[in-house]
């Protein structure tokens, strides 16, 4: 499963164009509130999943102790065994795999739109402070323009 099968995001989409901070932090709004609602989602379907999963498994567990096979000693380990291999059971566990799966990649991504986040925070910061100007990177470094800023208080 790839991120592109969950959301409709590429990785083009996530580049920061330093130039234009302000449009970049109104989409990281946007990308956040897309992505938060797809992972609420999933996250709903998954611990639905879950407890329908523990359902049918304490119901198969209760049909083969009330209905043991017949040429099957009954103990602990062959009711679990049972339970672990009914069909509709491995369907189950698939399904929920599957849907970890999805919730987990959901997660990774809400978690480089975090570092996204912090990575405008510190352009604007950047910008903020002067380091940018109309035609790129200034030539005096960060270092210089602090120097030379105490030197003219001075």
């Amino acid at each position: 499963m790839e991120m592109n099968d969950i959301i409709d995001i590429n990785r083009e989409d996530l580049k920061i164009n330093r130039f234009k901070l302000e449009e970049e932090c109104v989409k990281n709004v946007s990308f956040h509130d897309y992505v938060a609602e797809i992972y609420a989602q999933t996250k709903a379907e998954r611990d639905k999943k879950e407890n329908e999963l523990k359902k049918l498994m304490a119901e198969k567990d209760l049909f083969f102790r009330k209905f043991p096979p017949k040429d099957l000693k009954v103990t602990e380990s062959v009711i679990s065994s049972l339970v672990e291999t009914d069909s509709v059971v491995v369907k189950k566990k698939k399904e929920l795999l599957d849907i970890r799966e999805r919730y987990y990649m959901l997660e990774a991504f809400m978690s480089v739109l975090e570092s996204r986040k912090y990575e405008v925070q510190n352009l604007v910061k950047l910008w903020i402070g002067g380091y940018y100007n109309e035609n790129g990177i200034n030539n005096m470094s960060v270092s210089e323009k602090i120097r030379k800023n105490l030197n003219n208080k001075e």
